[in-house]
Order: C-alpha cells, then sequence, then structure tokens
C-alpha cells in the first residue's frame, strides 16, 4: 500500500501522527447493535452518532418503484444510491427511510446525484474527481474526521467482481482498529462487505467515483484528535 501519508497531512495541516491516532480511535469506538426494524438488521454506533443500515433488497419497500435516471425500477434492482445517501443521513439524525424518501421519487444514478440528494437534506459535500492517489488520499482524510463518504464501484475497472458484477454506489463511514473500512453497504448483507478488509487501497480496483462529506455528524467520537 503507498503511503500518501504527506497527501493527506497537506491538506489537513495535522501531522501524520495525529491523524492516525483519529484513525485509530474512530475504530475502538464503533459498535454495531442488533436492532430489527423494516428493512435493516442492526445500526452502527460511533459516540452519539448512529447509522441505521438499510437493505436496498429487505423490507416492504423493497418491490415498490422509483425513477432511476429516467426508467422505472423497483428499489431492490437499483436503489443503491439513493439507500446509500439514507443510510448516512441517519446518522446526521433525520428521520428518513426507503419508504417515505426514496419510494416515487426520481434520481440521477450518478456520483453528481447522490451530493445533490444529500445537499436537499441539508448536508452538503463535493465530488472528488482525480486519480486513484487523490481518491485514497480524500477518503482517508474524511474518514478521519468522522466525514462519511459514497463510493461508486464498477466491475468494468479492472474485472474485479467483489462489490458488484455492474456498477454500485456503497457509503462507508470508518475504519476500525485494523484499518478495514466500516460500510452500510445496501446491497447485501455479506459481512465481508460490512467490514472490508482490504484497506482504502484495495477500494481502487473498482471504485471510479466519490462523493465526500463537507461535516461529521455532531457527536462523532474521536480519540488523539
Amino acid at each position: 500500500m503507498p503511503d500518501l501519508s504527506s497527501n493527506v497531512g497537506a491538506m489537513t495541516g495535522r501531522s501524520q501522527a495525529e491523524i492516525e491516532a483519529v484513525v485509530s480511535g474512530m475504530g475502538q469506538n464503533f459498535e454495531r447493535i442488533s436492532q430489527a426494524g423494516d428493512g435493516y438488521d442492526y445500526v452502527v454506533k460511533c459516540g452519539q452518532v448512529q447509522y441505521t443500515h438499510y437493505y436496498q433488497f429487505k423490507g416492504s419497500y423493497a418491490e415498490k418503484t422509483f425513477t432511476w435516471s429516467g426508467q422505472t425500477k423497483t428499489l431492490h434492482q437499483a436503489a443503491c444510491g439513493p439507500t446509500s445517501c439514507i443510510n448516512i443521513l441517519t446518522g446526521y439524525g433525520l428521520d428518513v427511510n426507503p419508504t417515505d424518501n426514496i419510494v416515487g421519487i426520481s434520481f440521477d444514478a450518478t456520483t453528481p446525484g447522490c451530493g445533490k440528494f444529500m445537499e436537499s437534506y441539508g448536508v452538503t459535500g463535493k465530488v472528488v474527481d482525480g486519480s486513484d492517489a487523490e481518491m485514497v488520499a480524500a477518503i482517508k482524510e474524511a474518514l478521519s474526521e468522522g466525514r462519511p463518504v459514497i463510493t461508486l464501484m464498477s466491475a468494468d475497472k479492472t474485472g474485479d467482481e467483489f462489490w458488484t458484477t455492474g456498477g454500485h454506489f456503497v457509503p462507508m463511514i470508518g475504519l476500525d482498529s485494523s484499518g478495514n473500512v466500516i460500510t452500510l453497504d445496501s446491497g447485501s448483507s455479506n459481512a465481508a462487505r460490512h467490514t472490508y478488509s482490504g484497506g482504502i487501497q484495495g477500494l481502487m480496483s473498482m471504485m471510479t467515483g466519490l462523493w465526500v462529506a463537507d461535516k461529521a455528524p455532531d457527536g462523532m467520537a474521536r480519540q488523539g484528535a
């Protein structure tokens, strides 16, 4: 894994030791709690922040429809983008869910489309459109500060099909103490896709797009900052 610490430090004004302390501290505070509801099996807590992990293929809404880039699709088929957004928005304390906030909407299935959806609920961010090294640096900086990201994965990039055989949005909220990426992947109940062991660099085999939140949810636990 290439050392991009100098890039991250330049972007944040923090030393690498400070960055790693925050990353480590974040990981020590993540906790998955079994709590079943309509379309989810558990919530993820970090400090005072609680994310609900909705799946697009479960719940009463799964076979209901919305407009996906001009086409009528069921949430089960194609709602990874808006469900990624909903999962992150729950961490900001918003009362949102797939039934009330995705069914019947029109969604632009692009990374900027995710950003537009997030901004409509008051959570701003930016699309990072650059090299793999720039995206690695942006993700590391964001997650170290408790800011969630939404990634766009594509099997076409290298032929890797870990996340999808086509295209798929995956929201990511932090790193554990071993460097595993904590996700709220709406498309699979596979634990290996919820605690991804490939690290940030491993994401690059499929990542083609990235949205990064401007601010962390209030109450996100940090240590060593």
